[in-house]
């Protein structure tokens, strides 16, 4: 027996159940890089490894936010490669420790950098896209946009006092609270995103310069296939009112042959959220991809980025100036607001997984 698996395919009881009812000449199990935590899923996976003879794994970026997320699924690949089976003894050898406790990961020792490579590069073998074909160039474009009154009075109003009230047309008062300074954070982001909301569920939208900024930049070159990711569920209502205000047409992820109709053409934009088109699709006539609202997770972004780089990806055609086709990555970006702090921390962990992976999406974040 062979089995292709998945990180997700591994959330569900009965699948996790039936893995460990048999045996197996090889497993092919793809997200690896996924395994970072313990869970259920890391218990099946070593389960899985006592009734597996070969074991392969795939990921774009093995090393997504720490080096140390490597190990769960290196230890199942070859149990015992660090030279030890447990995971306490393997951090403390290899990386410096600190953070919140003083006991987390937080880089590689310099003295055991070049035996930590060393290990890791013995059990992998990295190939990419790139040395099979060439692959469409990539343009980083940052467009930063100032917030309207209301939305920076919404803005400030949260960050100082760590509430919102907001008087309604109808007389009413919306008012939100952020008990934790996490709990801000979250909540700046969704007013930089052009709404907020309250545990009760109730949004209100504020008027988004950012949304009109991007889309009119569509409106210069419309027929351009384009993604726009968003992060929060209610910018998909904020991003189609502003689409159909213009007359543009688009689908939106999950909507009935919303892929199809992209790929062969008939609508030329593709709306869905990250976390949930980042993982699986493919994409690949895509020539601008617009991030309305960047996240933290840096897996989901670089996923996100591969949806149109694949073996059967066409060459971009020409740009409306008749200079030569590209990908464009667009990141739309608030001033003096927490989104320049998310980006930059984006950029930090795309500094550190540089050193363990080629991929150009992870090149691109500087």
């Amino acid at each position: 027996r062979v089995m292709l698996l998945s990180h997700e395919a591994m959330s569900y009881p009965l699948i996790r159940e039936g893995l460990t009812a048999h045996s197996w000449a090889a497993v092919l199990l793809d997200e690896a890089s996924r395994f970072r935590n313990y869970s259920k899923r890391v218990v099946t996976l070593r389960s899985l490894g006592n009734k597996t003879t070969t074991r392969y794994a795939f990921t774009g970026n093995l090393t997504v936010r720490n080096p140390a997320d490597c190990w769960y699924i290196t230890n199942w690949l070859l149990p015992g490669v660090w030279g030890t089976k447990d995971r306490k003894t393997f951090i403390t050898k290899y990386f410096l420790l600190g953070g919140f406790t003083g006991v987390d990961p937080i880089g590689l020792r310099p003295d055991r950098e070049a035996e930590f490579m060393h290990v890791l590069n013995g059990l992998r073998i990295q190939c990419e896209l790139r040395d099979l074909r060439k692959l469409p160039p990539r343009e980083m474009v940052i467009r930063y946009t100032n917030m309207g009154r209301e939305q920076r009075h919404v803005y400030d109003q949260m960050r100082r006092e760590l509430k919102v009230e907001i008087e309604r047309t109808n007389d009413t008062l919306f008012q939100t609270k952020a008990k934790t300074y996490a709990t801000r954070l979250l909540r700046l982001q969704e007013i930089a995103a052009g709404f907020t909301r309250n545990l009760d569920g109730d949004v209100v939208y504020l008027p988004s310069p950012k949304t009109k900024e991007m889309v009119e930049s569509l409106l210069d070159d419309p027929t351009t296939p384009t993604i726009i990711w968003y992060w929060f569920r209610p910018e998909l209502q904020i991003i189609q009112a502003e689409l159909a205000k213009h007359g543009l047409k688009f689908v939106a992820f999950k909507q009935p042959g919303a892929r199809q109709a992209f790929l062969q053409g008939e609508v030329p934009i593709f709306i869905s959220q990250t976390a949930q088109g980042g993982l699986g699709l493919n994409l690949t006539v895509a020539q601008r991809m617009e991030y309305h609202t960047l996240l933290w997770d840096l897996d989901i972004y670089t996923q996100s980025q591969e949806r149109n780089m694949r073996l059967n990806t066409p060459d971009p055609k020409k740009r409306k100036d008749g200079s030569p086709g590209y990908l464009e990555i667009v990141h739309n970006i608030m001033r003096d607001t927490c989104e320049e702090y998310v980006r930059e921390r984006l950029v930090n962990k795309a500094d550190m997984s540089r050193k363990f992976s080629r991929s150009q999406a992870l090149e691109m974040l500087r």
